[in-house]
């Protein structure tokens, strides 16, 4: 059995598992409740026949252990709800595991975002969309952390040191599956819909208002001894009602200050839960115990230091407290005795300030651990991939074995071999249509994107340098813009050709699909010829697909120029491809 079968059917008797479990708990859950049925109507037959017999200790008796019984009742039929919904979230866990190994759409969590079709290669590459690449991926519980996978993805200056890092993160977290899926089953319990972290960003970088806020305090507590002072000396009927006059003065401080409290309570109330479920999260990660000197103890560092789950606590119980003034009568009466509002903003600013630097890097922090269980979890669930090997510098060089698509069926993909070994380098591409020149272009670009993402690839062994990803392959006109298609493809075209004149960046590796479709034979042969004639004296190497097989002649022109076809035979009437690219 392969790895990848070996992966799959742990999964499935990991779903056996949590439905026999949830069998079980649902067949407890459904017996408490008619334990909890059966002791209330037993209670209330015993109530009214000891009321009206006049029977007062089994009265009292019987209403004690009523509420006693139904009480620890509730408590364990609570505990196996929150089972119940444990196993739930697991059981899907798994199932979208196996939905996105078998790239079954349907399963999956909807697409985020939709691709800037300007971009050199985000739209092309289908990188993101409705049956992207970032959408098989992404396994990011907050909007945040989908963001960074996608600025991983579509990063047009990839680094190797960058890369080199994030793969040695990636590799551990591959293994760490029950950590990953821990992380996310918290996540999902916590809340149905997206952890939202800019909020609370947006709070920690509005200017404190400590100062101000302690000031008003300060004179609020002055005002109120004196004010009391005053009452009572009006009991005694030692002076007049002064403590009127004062008593105003405390409610025009409350009302002329109210600003520095009401407004900023407003907008924290709405995102009180955020502070509860990221108090949970990084409870986890402070507590996780980690391989010693391992990549990610040491990117989890932010979190074992400095234990932000119990500041997000601590943040959590003031708004609790503070969310009590929700009740207009109840905020009335708590601060006509007490500066309550002032003494609980005044601590919401000091906790502010004391993780004020702190909080921006545990929130960007755990975003990225997202990010990072995205591909890590990518790798398991594809153990066929393979990291790849990039190499630093201006040289021009990729070298694929057994390459095949991501956003292809396992069971349907064709590997293929190819190697570019130069600058300058142009590989045409000939073969009648739906021999597979697109996806073959595609399967090296978002491979590559994988790559420089920190991933696994869908190959055997790939060794590449550094490139400047540009694809010309899924043009399209616009009414609006009054664009046709043959001139979308000519300033898509001219963009590349201004990418490949800078010589002071990587290489570029160019990805052309059907080169000058939008015009006539002769034009199009004519035009495709001088592109490429420019293109080999510039910084970069590519592939061009075509259907004019005169354009191969080309390469008894220019010895950088070679030709690859793909290969199609008729076998009872129907047209049979091999998939396979040759030279």
């Amino acid at each position: 059995m392969d790895k990848r079968n070996t992966v799959e059917n742990d999964l499935q008797n990991g779903i056996s598992r949590f439905a026999a479990r949830l069998n079980y708990l649902r067949g407890k859950s459904k017996k408490l409740s008619w334990y909890r049925l059966s002791i209330f109507f037993i209670s209330f037959i015993l109530f009214f026949y000891f009321f009206f017999s006049g029977s007062t200790l089994p009265l009292y008796l019987t209403i004690a252990v009523f509420f006693i019984l139904f009480g620890i009742l509730t408590g364990i039929h609570n505990k196996l709800e929150s089972g119940i919904r444990r196993n739930i979230v697991w059981t899907n866990i798994k199932k979208v595991h196996i939905a996105r190994m078998n790239l079954q759409w349907d399963e999956l969590p909807p697409s985020l975002f939709n691709p800037d079709r300007k971009h050199p290669f985000e739209f092309d590459l289908d990188v993101t969309g409705e049956y992207s690449l970032h959408r098989l991926i992404n396994t990011a519980e907050s909007i945040e952390g989908s963001s960074i996978l996608r600025d991983w993805l579509i990063s047009i200056n990839p680094d190797s040191d960058v890369i080199e890092k994030r793969q040695l993160i990636v590799k551990e977290l591959a293994a760490l599956n029950r950590f990953r899926d821990k992380l996310s089953l918290n996540s999902k319990l916590l809340s149905k819909k997206e952890l939202k972290g800019t909020k609370i960003l947006d709070w920690i970088n509005t200017p404190a208002e400590y100062d101000k806020i302690r000031r008003i305090l300060l004179l609020l507590f002055v005002i109120i001894p004196v004010n009391i002072v005053f009452f009572i000396l009006f009991i005694l009927n030692i002076l007049p009602a002064y403590f009127a006059f004062i008593s105003l003065l405390y409610i025009s401080v409350h009302w002329i200050n109210g600003k520095y409290v009401t407004g900023n309570f407003e907008e924290l109330l709405e995102i009180e839960d955020e502070f509860g479920k990221f108090s949970v999260l990084f409870d986890f990660l402070e507590k996780y115990p980690y391989r010693k000197d391992s990549y990610l103890q040491k990117f989890c560092l932010p979190f074992i230091k400095n234990s932000p789950s119990g500041e997000f606590r601590k943040i959590k119980s003031i708004l609790n407290a503070i969310g009590i003034t929700r009740n207009p009568l109840v905020a009335l009466v708590l601060n006509a005795i007490f500066p309550y509002n002032f003494f609980f903003a005044l601590k919401l600013e000091k906790v502010k300030l004391s993780v004020k630097d702190e909080l921006p890097v545990w929130l960007n922090t755990w975003y990225e651990l997202e990010a990072y269980n995205s591909l890590a979890n990518y790798a398991y669930l594809n153990p066929q991939c393979a990291f790849p090997v990039i190499t630093d510098g201006h040289s021009c060089s990729f070298t694929a074995e057994g390459i095949s698509h991501p956003l292809i069926r396992f069971e349907n993909n064709i590997p293929n071999y190819f190697a570019i070994n130069n600058r300058s380098e142009v590989f045409i591409i000939t073969g009648s249509n739906m021999s597979g020149k697109s996806t073959f272009l595609k399967t090296i670009g978002t491979n590559l994107v994988l790559a420089y993402a920190g991933g696994v690839v869908n190959a055997d062994k790939l060794n590449s340098s550094l490139f400047r990803i540009f694809c010309c392959i899924n043009i399209s006109d616009s009414v609006i813009d009054g664009i046709s298609y043959f001139y979308a493809e000519v300033k898509r075209l001219k963009h590349l050709l201004n990418e490949l004149n800078n010589f002071d960046s990587y290489p570029v590796l160019f990805l052309i699909d059907e080169i000058f479709r939008g015009t006539n034979n002769v034009e199009r042969l004519k035009g495709s010829r001088s592109y490429i004639k420019e293109a080999v004296k510039l910084n970069g190497a590519g592939i061009v697909s075509t259907h004019d097989l005169e354009l191969a002649r080309l390469a008894e022109e220019i010895t950088s120029v070679k030709n690859y076809h793909f290969r199609e035979e008729a076998v009872e009437a129907k047209m049979i491809f091999d998939y396979k690219i040759h030279p």
